[in-house]
């Protein structure tokens, strides 16, 4: 195996299936994070089989014979760890975090889920009513309605739209044959990564990785995560939606950065902003309008597919104009009042952040993912702070007028929306295509207007 990549403690190479294999040794750690991750997610759910890649995973996580999902959390908690699996819209991922000396444990064991086979009648119909059951029950069906509504708004002709969980139908109608065929297609060497962060020795994963998952088939790749072959064509629009019956309503403004990505200068300089304008939002609402409401700016990925920047709000109804008004004032402000002093602040501010939210193994194991799917830079923690440090505001300034100037979707759920707030708005139909203009997106033009004119 040839070392494509050699930099301090990090190593990457490839089994000759083409799997991919990524460590960063850190012998002062005590513990270790990994990830075996398969570009496989809901966007490959065939038509009529949605939810089938989740179900998928649920089968594989209670594969390892005598020892069921259930037993192996215990295990790994009575040493300090944890193990678990999940599914997105792009990957299915098998994880763990050990202490040292029992990695190769928790190695063996995500490796023997991911390549386990899925023949088991019983175990099908026993996950079919586990995931029947999720799918009635689940409390978040509302909020992921409403997510779901923000992707089909901004990428309306991919398929990371779909529901992850699938749907009761659909579910319903997964069988042996569908479990098999998607496993044997998706669960290839070259939709997959092993990445490891710790105190680890990179030959001997290597050396376990060939004799774990050599054998996989090599497959075809599947397409590009993120955002680099983006099937979408994102622009303005207002999306209501009812799924709140309270009178309480959640409003969020979404910009796509579409030319961004993650952990890299540009996403680094919008969190510069991102940090100033969440404060400024938070003590002009508690402090000079003695509203309760939470009010912020967040910045993350919609499904592990594309990096947002999110102004958001949960408020009442009938406040909702004012908390429109309060974020165009608040913002525009901001980006005027953006200077030399604030940035060096958010420096300060995400350098400590940085160091302080993940232990070194996790931050770490995620940044090197990134790297490996070309979806980010690779930094150590010595570079990140050279990075923020190397942005000047003309810089920052740049970046803030591209993503100003992007198209956005502003979405606002409430059972009771009082009418004539919008002069135009475009509605989302049941089966996801977007119907005609009504009424809309006045208050997002005021806030281009007036953030384009305070840079």
């Amino acid at each position: 195996m040839m070392d494509s990549f050699n930099r301090e403690n990090v190593k990457i190479n490839q089994l000759p299936n083409g799997l991919t294999i990524a460590t960063w040794e850190m012998p002062w750690e005590r513990g270790v994070y990994a990830s075996l991750r398969f570009r496989s997610g809901s966007r490959q759910d065939p038509q009529g089989r949605e939810g089938l890649a989740h179900f998928l995973e649920h089968m594989l996580i209670n594969s390892i014979p005598g020892r069921p999902y259930q037993n192996l959390i215990q295990e790994y908690s009575a040493r300090s760890g944890m193990i678990n699996a999940a599914t997105s819209s792009t990957f299915t991922e098998f994880v763990f975090e050990l202490p040292g000396e029992f990695y190769l444990t928790g190695l063996r064991d995500i490796c023997a889920m991911a390549t386990a086979p899925t023949n088991s009648p019983e175990e099908i119909e026993k996950q079919r009513r586990i995931i029947t059951e999720e799918k009635k029950r689940d409390h978040r069906e509302a909020v992921s309605a409403l997510y779901l509504n923000r992707l089909r708004r901004l990428y309306p002709t991919d398929r990371v739209c779909a529901n992850v969980l699938g749907e009761l139908e659909t579910i319903a109608e997964i069988g042996q044959r569908d479990l098999e065929v998607f496993h044997n297609d998706h669960f290839t060497a070259a939709n997959a990564h092993l990445v490891v962060a710790g105190n680890v020795s990179h030959d001997e994963v290597c050396a376990l990785a060939l004799e774990l998952l050599g054998n996989l088939p090599e497959g075809e790749r599947n397409y590009q995560l993120y955002n680099r072959n983006l099937d979408a064509s994102p622009c303005d629009g207002v999306i209501l939606s009812n799924y709140f019956n309270n009178g309480a309503s959640k409003l969020q403004i979404v910009y796509p950065l579409i030319a961004f990505g993650t952990f890299n200068r540009e996403y680094a300089a919008i969190e510069c902003f991102r940090r100033h304008l969440d404060n400024t939002l938070c003590r002009v609402v508690r402090e000079e309008r003695q509203m309760t409401y939470h009010v912020g700016a967040t910045l993350g990925q919609d499904r592990d597919f594309n990096s947002v920047f999110i102004i958001e709000a949960d408020c009442t109804n009938e406040n909702l104009p004012i908390i429109l008004q309060v974020i165009d004032e608040t913002t525009v402000a901001a980006l005027h009042n953006f200077d030399d002093t604030y940035l060096q602040s958010a420096k300060n501010a995400n350098r400590f952040s940085n160091r302080m939210a993940y232990p070194t193994r996790l931050n770490n194991a995620k940044r090197l993912g990134h790297h490996v799917e070309s979806i980010g830079d690779l930094f150590t923690d010595r570079e990140d702070e050279a990075l923020y440090d190397s942005m000047d505001i003309a810089f920052v300034k740049d970046r803030l007028r591209k993503l100003f100037s992007s198209p956005r979707a502003m979405l606002i759920d409430g059972k009771s929306i009082p009418a004539g707030m919008f002069h135009r708005q475009v509605l989302l139909g049941e089966d996801g295509n977007l119907e005609k203009q009504k009424i809309g997106v006045a208050a997002l033009m005021r806030l281009r207007a007036g953030t384009m004119h305070a840079m």
